[in-house]
């Protein structure tokens, strides 16, 4: 119980200052726990980011390949994840602005990058002629940075709730028109196979 009030009273003081304004003294107060207490549960300030790091990306993950579906094909699949990932973040803005805070601190951006999921379906969507052959890691950086940009840009924008779903959409459409292959050359690649 202890530990949710620290990591919950963190993350509020956290989006109301910039992470490194934030002190032992003022997550303690917030939690109504100790300093001491605070140190007991996560022995520094970093393990306490780094524990909030990892529980809010378990969380995006649960909440992203829930529903998805192994019969749809690689646009549908990036499409629903790209989504959800942004309607993840619509809904836990607290928790986004953090996510987005700390990969800029820490360069963490290459533990989302290694989502071996992610990876196989990209992987999938090379080999069909789906995706240009960019590489994996390229189409999965670019996925994240496009899903992180306009998420966190959102958060903050006055608009409906349903005019955000259509701005992800739009850029959800223009990550996959980067990304897919383009239809000359697929023509092209479908031509030398016969030959």
């Amino acid at each position: 119980m202890s530990k949710n009030r620290i990591i919950q009273s963190a993350l509020s003081l956290i989006s109301k200052k910039e992470i490194w304004n934030v002190s032992a003294s003022e997550i303690a107060s917030q939690a109504e726990t100790s300093k001491a207490n605070v140190f007991y549960h996560f022995n520094s300030l970093e393990n306490l980011y780094s524990r909030m790091f990892d529980d809010f990306q378990a969380e995006i993950k649960d909440e992203i390949w829930n529903e998805l579906n192994d019969n749809w094909n690689t646009e549908r699949k990036l499409e629903h994840l790209f989504m959800k990932r942004g309607r993840w973040a619509l809904n836990n803005s607290e928790k986004m602005r953090f996510l987005i805070m700390w990969y800029s601190i820490n360069g963490l951006l290459s533990k989302s990058i290694e989502d071996k999921n992610l990876w196989r379906i990209i992987s999938k969507g090379i080999q069909s002629k789906t995706l240009i052959r960019y590489g994996t890691t390229h189409i999965s950086c670019l996925f994240y940075s496009h899903s992180n940009s306009i998420a966190i840009t959102l958060i903050d924008q006055p608009h409906y709730i349903k005019k955000k779903i259509t701005m992800l959409r739009k850029s959800f459409e223009a990550f996959f028109e980067t990304v897919k292959q383009p239809e000359k050359e697929k023509k092209f690649n479908q031509n030398s196979n016969i030959s």
